[in-house]
């Protein structure tokens, strides 16, 4: 997560080359809610338990998808 001061130069010249997509994560990423429950769902995911239904009602809410998950071996 990016703590940087939205009207940083440097920071104002990296907005610029974002596109839509990115711009929407750059804002979620500086919500507690999103940051926490996010890391939560990762961890799931990581370990291959995040369940269909938790991954759908996150979209929903926050309008952000984890990835596909790939098969396990």
């Amino acid at each position: 997560m990016s703590g940087s001061d939205w009207q940083s130069p440097m920071t104002a010249a990296k907005r610029e080359t974002l596109d839509a997509a990115g711009l929407a994560w750059e804002f979620l990423l500086r919500d507690p809610d999103f940051r926490r429950e996010h890391r939560r769902l990762s961890r799931l995911q990581a370990l291959g338990t995040l369940p269909i239904a938790e991954a759908a009602a996150f979209a929903q809410r926050w309008g952000a998808r984890f990835p596909a998950q790939p098969a396990r071996a």
